[in-house]
């Protein structure tokens, strides 16, 4: 059973957790996501395995002891077979409970982005990525707009954070 850091809302590790304890006592944990853009400009939007849902370029829970950086170069290794530079967008706290998609998720995300170049190869992890679709950020905030039960929570939350830092305007995104 892979061990994470158990932290408080303001990031300070006051234990150690898993993720079926994090996800069914909502117990705040780290995760570490990645927007990844190709050379036209477009997010590498990532449909997962295990739900179709839409989700971040990469992501996933940062091991204990690991940094966000460190998890985010595992994560896209991992999942997409790239080591492409990260820049750090930031590190936010995200309450992500709902009643309606019954969950009592709590995560500190770590938002990194990369771009790749017409010379990367993707090389997709087939147990946890469906495919992988580019889109335009328009695209994205639409769909979370119209559709936003087909997103992930934390991609939606991480998707409003990141457009914040980045100073590119979407219209409001309702969370289901």
């Amino acid at each position: 059973m892979e061990l994470f850091d158990r932290v408080d809302e303001h990031d300070n590790v006051i234990g150690i957790t898993n993720k079926k304890d994090s996800h069914e006592l909502g117990h705040i944990h780290r995760v570490a996501a990645v927007y990844i853009f190709n050379p036209e400009g477009k997010m590498l939007v990532q449909v997962r395995k295990k739900d179709g849902l839409f989700e971040h370029s990469v992501g996933g829970h940062l091991r204990q002891g690991e940094t966000y950086l460190e998890g985010a170069k595992r994560e896209m290794f991992e999942e997409l077979g790239l080591t492409n530079e990260l820049t750090e967008i930031g590190i936010f706290y995200s309450d992500e409970r709902s009643e309606v998609r019954h969950q009592k998720i709590m995560h500190h995300f770590g938002v990194y982005e990369a771009h790749t170049s017409n010379g990367d190869k993707l090389t997709t992890a087939p147990e946890e990525v469906e495919s992988v679709v580019p889109m335009t950020m328009q695209e994205v905030a639409t769909g979370m707009i119209n559709e936003p039960e087909k997103y992930t929570l934390g991609f939606i939350k991480t998707f409003k954070f990141y457009a914040s830092k980045k100073d590119i305007e979407i219209p409001e995104i309702r969370l289901v």
